[in-house]
């Protein structure tokens, strides 16, 4: 298994956390490493992917301007091996849910798994009773106040329940963007597993890559994906948000430094090992306005796979663009 063992992604990442809390940060990724390295962790972790599988990719021949588009399912990796390790380590899981179908799938796989979760629940999934009435059937223990009363950041609070109690509790991740290291380390590593199978595959279909369009919000599932592409491949990630007056800044949070997306309300925060490959001209960003991502008229699919058609669509180059698009989905930023 493949993982990045770096503290710093250039102006990135770090640990922005007190020095009392550094010594659980090394020891989380000492216990991940050993788990990367045993066979026997990387068999469970495949059964636990068999025993909850998810659509393979798709690929079809109809994209604008000549792309392939290929329908991807979520990307689970992380919050899969997350909770595994969970299970490895004998400690309980904490994870935050920004939509309705991580949360159910970390509450079944959990209890799959006999380990015990706690959960914080962003406002759009904290308010379907059809989603909290099935995590206490599981017997998962939830928090749907933090977010409705205060800031709408379900992670955070997970990361400073893990951060508080390091030796008792196992941060469930379920995207790049969130912790000091090695929290985002370890999430990349089990999101990248599919990613790279997914590149390969396509490679292989098409007979080569020039171009690949990524839909993306926190841009995790872009970062697996570019880095895992050939050299001389461009990846675009494409960005679409209904919130108003978004302006980027440069700020730490949950222990690492990143760039973020943000008004009064609400904050997009950017994986950091992306924005390092946007800064190494690896990855372009690009912003497409809701208004025009609509225009796409492909149904069913997420916004931001909508904004990815639309760059296509108005952007045609010479070669091969594979793009990638994938369902909407609920309970938070689609």
């Amino acid at each position: 298994m493949e993982y990045c063992g770096d503290l710093w992604y250039g102006a990135y990442g770090g640990c922005f956390i007190a020095d009392a809390f550094t010594l659980a940060c090394d020891r989380s990724f000492a216990a991940f490493e050993a788990a990367a390295a045993d066979p026997a962790f990387l068999a469970e972790y495949e059964a636990l992917r068999r025993a909850f599988p998810q659509p393979a990719p798709r690929l079809e021949s109809d994209g604008p301007n000549g792309a392939c588009l290929c329908w991807v399912p979520e990307n689970y990796g992380a919050l899969l091996g997350t909770l595994l390790l969970s299970k490895r380590l004998g400690r309980e899981a904490v994870c935050g849910a920004r939509y309705a179908d991580e949360a159910l799938l970390c509450a079944q796989a959990g209890a799959y798994l006999g380990v015990k979760l706690h959960l914080f629940l962003g406002r759009g999934p904290g308010g379907l009773r059809t989603l909290t009435e099935q995590l206490e059937l599981l017997g998962v223990s939830y928090d749907v106040n933090m977010c409705a009363e205060l800031f709408d950041l379900p992670e955070m609070y997970a990361f400073q329940a893990w951060v508080s109690e390091p030796e008792r509790r196992q941060l469930v991740n379920c995207r790049s963007n969130v912790g000091a290291f090695p929290q985002t380390n370890i999430a990349g590593a089990f999101a990248a597993l599919e990613a790279k199978a997914l590149v390969e595959q396509a490679a292989a279909s098409l007979g080569r890559l020039d171009r690949v369009v990524i839909p993306a919000v926190s841009g995790s599932y872009a970062l697996a994906v570019a880095e895992n592409l050939p050299q001389d491949c461009a990846c675009v990630c494409v960005e679409c948000d209904t919130q108003p007056d978004l302006t980027e800044e440069l700020d730490s949070y949950c222990g690492a430094f990143t760039r973020v997306m943000r008004n009064r309300t609400v904050d997009r925060v950017l994986a950091p090992r992306l924005m390092k490959l946007v800064d190494d001209g690896r990855v372009r960003r690009v912003l497409v306005e809701p208004g025009e991502a609509v225009k796409a008229g492909r149904a069913g699919i997420s916004l931001q796979s909508m904004a990815a058609l639309r760059y296509c669509g108005d952007r045609p180059e010479a070669g091969t663009t594979l793009c990638l698009i994938r369902a909407a989905r609920w309970g938070a930023a689609t």
